[in-house]
């Protein structure tokens, strides 16, 4: 078993770290933020991209802590999404004081969420295989918080608040 590990620092704080085969994370760094991203992926073939962008330099930083311990979770591998223009794959916060926490033990699970606006926070487990979650909130203080235990449970929320 490889083990990659890297720090990035440049205004943005990343810890990411790939155990296994095939794996791809992808980070897109705004460097005008110190917005945060935790990652560890463990298992082979899983694809995860994440990005974060700061609007307000008066505002808290972005968090995600990511944590996948299985094969091929992330993207679809050509499936459709649950939710129009949000990609398989894809973690994505814009705003401030956003936070992010998954977790993710199993195989072939699919996972897409954004964030946009301030305070929105967003906590899943997924265990287990051939799960579907994608999550949209749009606005302020949304609370998306979801556990999926067992095998095809699909699970789609969008939440819009000002």
């Amino acid at each position: 078993m490889r083990l990659l590990a890297a720090t990035v620092v440049s205004l943005l704080l990343a810890s990411p770290a790939l155990a296994g085969s095939g794996n791809v994370l992808t980070i897109a760094a705004d460097p005008s933020a110190a917005n945060r991203i935790d990652a560890l992926l463990t298992g082979d073939d899983n694809r995860l991209t994440l990005s974060q962008t700061r609007i307000s330099s008066e505002g808290e930083a972005n968090t995600i802590n990511v944590r996948v311990n299985g094969h091929r979770n992330g993207t679809g591998r050509g499936q459709a999404t649950l939710i129009a223009d949000l990609p398989w794959g894809t973690l994505t916060q814009s705003g401030n004081s956003n936070v992010m926490d998954v977790s993710i033990t199993g195989s072939d699970n699919l996972l897409a969420a954004v964030q946009r606006g301030s305070s929105n926070v967003m906590k899943t487990s997924i265990s287990g295989d051939a799960n579907w979650a994608a999550i949209s909130q749009t606005g302020q203080n949304n609370l998306a918080s979801f556990s999926q235990t067992g095998n095809g449970n699909m699970i789609a929320i969008t939440q819009r608040s000002w």
